[in-house]
C-alpha cells in the first residue's frame, strides 16, 4: 500500500510540471491569437460614403533595371513590356473595325480605342512612344469613314502616366482606365463625373500579375518586387450587378454575381476572366444615355471601363474579343433589343489587329472578305 502511494506520489510529481508547461503553452497561443484578432480590428475600414477627394500622390520608382530583352523590360520594383506592332498592323486593326461596322445600323455611333501601354510613360522609352504615336496616326487614318478613334493616351498622359498602370501586370489599374476612359465621354456628348465624387474601395488583400509567368534567367527575382494593389472606386450607392454568360461545351452557363469581387485576383475581379459575354445593370446618370446600354467589345483591359461606364448608361452589354459567342448571329438583334446607340471596340494597343486575340469578331471579319470577294467575282464577269 506504501508502495502504490509512493507511485501516485511520483507520478504526480512527474505529470504536475508537464501539465503546467502545456497550460503556459495554451495561454500563450490564446494571447498570440486575441493579439492577432486585435491586430485586424485595428485595421481602418474605408467609409463608402466618404468621397475619395483627392487622386493618387506622385510615387517615387526606381531608375535601377534588372534586366531587359527584345520583349520585357524590369526594374527593381515594376515591370512592364515594350510596344511592338507589325508595320501593317493599324490596317488589320481597321480590317477588323470594317468587318464589325458593317453588322451596325446607321444610327450606331461606333468608336475606337487602342488602350496605351506603360512602357509609353516611361522616360528612359522615348522610342516606343514615337512608335505609338505614329500607330495611332495610322490607325486613325484607316478608320476614316468607319470609326471615330477615341484616344486614351493624352488623357492619360496629364493625369499621372506611371501611377496609372500595375506594376506587376502589364495593364493599367482602376484609376488608369477612369481618365483614359475620359476622351470617350467627351466624344459621345457625356458630361464626366469627376474623380472626386468617387468613392475608394480598397482591398486588404494584394496580388502579384501576369508578368510573374514571363520567361526571364533564374537571378532576376520579380517576386520581390511589392505585390500590387486591388483599388477600386465607385459612385456612392451605386449598382454592382452583372450576369456572366460562358461556355462549357455547347452547354451556355449563367452566373449572377457583384460585378466588382474584391475577393478575386487582378482584372478577373472586374467581371471573370474566362466569360464570353456580361451584362452589366447601369446607374443611368447620363441624361442622353438614361435609355440605353453601350456595348463594349473588348479584352481583359477594356473590362476595367465598365465600372464607369455603367454609371452613365442604362446597362453595359460586353463581349470577350478574345472568345467566340456566336456574335455574327445575333449582334444586330442584341442592338435592337438593348436599344444600344454607342459601340466601344476597346483593346490593347499591341493586340488589337493581332491574330488570335480576336476570335468574338473573326467570323464577321471572314464573312466581310468573302462578301467582298465575291464582288470583285461577279465584276470581273461583266463583259
Amino acid at each position: 500500500m506504501n508502495k502504490k502511494k509512493i507511485w501516485i506520489s511520483v507520478a504526480a510529481g512527474v505529470l504536475f510540471p508537464i501539465f503546467c508547461i502545456g497550460l503556459f503553452v495554451l495561454l500563450q497561443a490564446v494571447s498570440l491569437v486575441e493579439e492577432h484578432i486585435v491586430a485586424k480590428e485595428e485595421v481602418p475600414v474605408q467609409n463608402l460614403e466618404e468621397p475619395l477627394g483627392q487622386e493618387s500622390e506622385f510615387v517615387q520608382l526606381s531608375d535601377k533595371k534588372i534586366y531587359e530583352s527584345d520583349t520585357l523590360v524590369c526594374y527593381e520594383d515594376r515591370g512592364f513590356k515594350k510596344f511592338q506592332v507589325e508595320a501593317n498592323r493599324a490596317e488589320k486593326g481597321a480590317e477588323i473595325a470594317k468587318a464589325v461596322k458593317a453588322f451596325l445600323p446607321e444610327d450606331v455611333g461606333f468608336y475606337v480605342m487602342p488602350i496605351p501601354k506603360r512602357i509609353m510613360f516611361e522616360e528612359d522609352y522615348a522610342p516606343a512612344q514615337t512608335a505609338y504615336v505614329n500607330y495611332r496616326n495610322q490607325l486613325h487614318a484607316a478608320l476614316q469613314g468607319v470609326a471615330t478613334l477615341s484616344d486614351a493616351y493624352p488623357s492619360l498622359s496629364e493625369n499621372g502616366g506611371q501611377t496609372l498602370y500595375f506594376r506587376t501586370e502589364d495593364s493599367w489599374n482602376m484609376e488608369g482606365a477612369y481618365y483614359g476612359l475620359r476622351p470617350f465621354l467627351s466624344q459621345v456628348g457625356i458630361e464626366v463625373i469627376a474623380f472626386d465624387e468617387y468613392v475608394k474601395n480598397e482591398n486588404i488583400s494584394q496580388f502579384k500579375g501576369n508578368l510573374m509567368l514571363e520567361q526571364i534567367p533564374p537571378y532576376v527575382d520579380l517576386f520581390a518586387w511589392e505585390d500590387d494593389e486591388l483599388v477600386y472606386y465607385d459612385l456612392p450607392a451605386g449598382k454592382n450587378l452583372v450576369k456572366e454568360i460562358s461556355y462549357e461545351g455547347n452547354r451556355q452557363v449563367i452566373v449572377k454575381k457583384p460585378l466588382l469581387t474584391l475577393s478575386s485576383r487582378n482584372t478577373s475581379s472586374v467581371i471573370s476572366g474566362n466569360v464570353a459575354r456580361a451584362i452589366v445593370e447601369g446607374d443611368a446618370r447620363a441624361d442622353n444615355k438614361n435609355e440605353e446600354y453601350l456595348l463594349l467589345i473588348g479584352d481583359s483591359d477594356a473590362k476595367l471601363l465598365i465600372p464607369y461606364l455603367k454609371n452613365y448608361y442604362k446597362g453595359v452589354y460586353f463581349i470577350n474579343i478574345s472568345r467566340k459567342s456566336g456574335l455574327e448571329s445575333d449582334l444586330q438583334t442584341l442592338i435592337r433589343e438593348y436599344n444600344v446607340k454607342d459601340v466601344l471596340l476597346a483593346q490593347d494597343a499591341e493586340e488589337f489587329g493581332k491574330a488570335g486575340y480576336f476570335a468574338a469578331v473573326s467570323a464577321l471579319v471572314d464573312a466581310r472578305r468573302t462578301e467582298e470577294q465575291e464582288v470583285v467575282t461577279d465584276g470581273n464577269d461583266i463583259p
